[in-house]
C-alpha cells in the first residue's frame, strides 16, 4: 500500500509541475493536444475538448504537448492561425517554459503551513526547560565553565524557556560569541562562549538524554547482537554509563573493536557484545535514542510563518548543493535518482503525514530548480534559448538549437546513469 502511495506522490508532484505548463499555455492561447502525466506506453486517457489527458506507464516525468508549427498543414495553419508556440511573442515562451518550475516552487508554501497546523511530533526536551544534561570536553561550553546541570535563563538578552528556543537562538549567533545567563543551583551567573567551530550548533552541550535504545534498525551490528528497543545501557566494557553520551562516545571511539555492553532489560542485567561498523565518517551500531514525543500544533498565522521559513531553509540548502556540486566539492556517490527519491519518500510514507509532507515540499524545490538550470532540453535551457529572441527578434537557427539540443541531452543521461547507478550501489551494499 506504501508503495501506490510513494508513486501516487511522486506523480503529484510531476503533474503540479506539467499543470503549471498546461495553465499558462491555455493563458496564452497556445493549443494544447496532450496532457501527460508520465512517459511511455498509455495506461489511460481521457479526452475533453482539444486536450487529451493521459496517463503514461513510467512514472518518471511527464509532458504537455503543444502546437508548435501549423505551417506544415496548410488547413491546419488556417484553423488554428495564432495558437501555436512559435507564433507567440518571446514573453510568452518564457512564462510558459518557466511556469513548471515555478509552480514546483510554489507548491511547498502551500504544503509546510499544513505541516505546522496538523502538527509535528517533537521531542518532549525540546519544549521543556533548557537544563544542560552533557557537556563535550574540550568544546566551547566546557572553556566558558557550563556544567551539566545548568538551565539557560536568557542568550544574548533573550529569555529562554524551552530547547526549542535556544536551538534558535544559537542558530542565530554562528559567527559572535554568545552571552548566556545560566540558573545553578541558586545562583544565577553569566557566561561568555566563544564558538571556535560554525559546526559547532550547540557549542558543546546537550540536552540531558538516558541511555535507553528507542529503534534498533534491522540488519545492523545491534540487531544482530541481539540488542531489543527498550533496553537500558548501564555500562560499556566495565565503565558505567550515566546517559546517552557515554554510550555514543564509546562507539565512536571504539575504532571498530568489540564493545562488552551491559544492558538493563526488564529488570535484569545482560551481558552482551556489539561490534561497530564503519558507516559514512564515524562508527555505528544502528540504533536511536528513546525519547518522549509530543504533537506540537500552531495557529494559521505562526503555521504560515514557519512554512515559509522552512521553505526558504529548503531551497538555500539546495541551492548550497548545486554550488558545490558545480565546484566539485560534492562526491559523484551523493548523486541519488529515482530510486533514491522513491526511497525517501516511501520511508516518510510510513513515519507519519507530517514527513511525507516535508519530504515532498523538498523533493518539489529539488525538482523547480533541478529544471530552471541553464542546460538545454530542461525547461531552463529553453528560457536561455529565449534570451536571443528577446535582445535581437530572432530566434536561434534550428541547427544551432539542435546541436545544443543534443549536448544538454548527453549531459542530463549522463547525470541520469551516474543517478541509477548510486542508485543500484546503495540498493545492494
Amino acid at each position: 500500500m506504501s508503495t501506490l502511495i510513494t508513486i501516487l506522490l511522486v506523480g503529484l508532484l510531476i503533474a503540479f509541475h506539467e499543470l503549471g505548463h498546461f495553465l499558462l499555455a491555455k493563458l496564452a492561447g497556445v493549443k494544447v493536444f496532450r496532457f501527460s502525466i508520465g512517459f511511455g506506453p498509455r495506461l489511460c486517457a481521457h479526452r475533453r475538448g482539444e486536450t487529451e489527458y493521459q496517463l503514461s506507464l513510467i512514472p518518471l516525468g511527464g509532458y504537455v504537448q503543444l502546437l508548435n508549427d501549423p505551417h506544415k498543414d496548410p488547413r491546419q495553419a488556417e484553423r488554428d492561425r495564432g495558437r501555436s508556440m512559435a507564433e507567440k511573442s518571446a514573453g510568452w515562451k518564457a512564462l510558459i517554459f518557466a511556469a513548471g518550475p515555478c509552480a514546483n516552487l510554489v507548491l511547498p508554501f502551500l504544503l509546510l503551513p499544513c505541516v505546522y497546523l496538523l502538527g509535528i511530533e517533537v521531542p518532549a526536551y525540546r519544549l521543556g526547560p533548557p537544563v544542560v544534561g552533557y557537556v563535550a570536553s574540550g568544546s566551547a561550553a566546557e572553556r566558558a565553565g557550563v556544567m551539566a546541570g545548568d538551565t539557560v535563563v536568557r542568550a544574548d538578552g533573550d529569555g529562554i524557556s524551552s530547547w526549542m528556543e535556544l536551538d534558535e537562538k544559537l542558530a542565530q549567533a554562528l559567527e559572535a560569541p554568545l552571552l548566556m545567563q545560566l540558573r545553578r543551583h541558586e545562583r544565577s551567573l553569566w557566561l561568555e562562549v566563544i564558538r571556535a567551530d560554525r559546526q559547532d550548533s550547540r557549542l558543546g552541550f546537550a540536552p540531558p538524554l538516558e541511555a535507553v535504545l528507542g529503534v534498533v534498525y534491522p540488519q545492523t551490528p545491534a540487531a544482530l547482537a541481539g540488542l531489543e528497543a527498550g533496553d537500558r545501557i548501564v555500562g560499556v566494557n566495565g565503565r558505567e554509563v550515566f546517559n546517552w553520551y557515554d554510550f555514543t562516545s564509546a562507539i565512536e571511539t571504539s575504532q571498530g573493536r568489540s564493545l562488552f555492553l551491559k544492558v538493563e532489560r526488564q529488570g535484569d542485567i545482560q551481558e552482551i557484545e556489539v561490534v561497530p561498523e564503519l558507516e559514512g565518517d564515524g562508527y555505528k551500531v544502528g540504533v536511536s535514542v528513546a525519547q518522549e514525543m509530543i504533537l506540537q500544533q500552531h495557529d494559521l498565522p505562526e503555521a504560515l510563518r514557519l512554512g515559509t521559513e522552512r521553505g526558504g531553509e529548503m531551497i538555500g540548502m539546495i541551492f548550497t548543493f548545486l554550488g558545490n556540486l558545480f565546484r566539485g566539492e560534492v562526491a559523484a556517490e551523493q548523486i541519488g535518482g529515482p530510486v533514491a527519491v522513491f526511497k525517501m519518500t516511501g520511508e516518510a510514507v510510513q513515519t507519519s503525514w507530517a514527513d511525507t509532507l516535508f519530504v515532498l515540499a523538498f523533493l518539489s524545490i529539488q525538482l523547480g530548480l533541478l529544471n530552471l538550470l541553464p542546460i538545454p532540453v530542461l525547461d531552463g535551457g529553453q528560457l536561455l534559448f529565449l534570451l536571443p529572441e528577446m535582445v535581437v527578434r530572432r530566434p536561434l537557427p534550428d541547427r544551432l538549437r539542435e546541436g545544443l539540443q543534443g549536448v544538454g541531452l548527453v549531459m542530463v543521461l549522463s547525470l541520469m546513469a551516474l543517478a541509477f547507478y548510486n542508485d543500484i550501489t546503495r540498493l545492494f551494499q
